[in-house]
């Protein structure tokens, strides 16, 4: 369940709907602008989505903060990935997070395959699930 308020920093026309990421592998990030270790990995999760750029691999930092917050981040701070909003704690719930920053790894086929923080998250990882991937409908598994 991607369940976003808002998307910020996504190619126009980009959706969150699994059936629009199908075939994607999808690294979802949950970060916010006041923690320091998720700022510090943020060049790590930077190099991984130029790495993977126009590949199949869709970044998401999903943070519970609004967009005022995050705009002023973004002034100082870089991230290269879409910024998703989860101003009603929806996703945060739904994918069990007691701490951040703290990564969902998500194969083409809409299953979870790897709960970590991010400066775990290797290149390895997101190349073998995109050979890993088949065609598919796309069924989240819940942890």
């Amino acid at each position: 369940m991607l369940s976003i308020d808002d998307l910020m920093q996504a190619p126009p026309g980009a959706s969150t709907m699994w059936s629009s990421l199908r075939g994607k592998v999808v690294v979802i990030e949950f970060w916010a602008t006041w923690c320091a270790p998720c700022i510090a990995a943020m060049p790590h999760i930077n190099q991984l989505q130029e790495r993977f750029a126009g590949r199949p691999v869709v970044f998401i930092a999903v943070t519970d903060e609004g967009r005022d917050p995050v705009k002023k981040f973004l002034n100082r701070g870089r991230i290269d990935s879409w910024i998703g909003l989860d101003t009603n704690r929806s996703m945060f719930l739904a994918y069990r997070v007691g701490g951040i920053p703290h990564t969902v790894v998500v194969d083409g086929n809409g299953i979870i395959r790897d709960i970590t923080q991010p400066m775990a998250l290797r290149e390895e990882t997101i190349e073998q699930l995109i050979h890993e991937t088949t065609p598919g409908r796309i069924t989240v598994s819940r942890r």
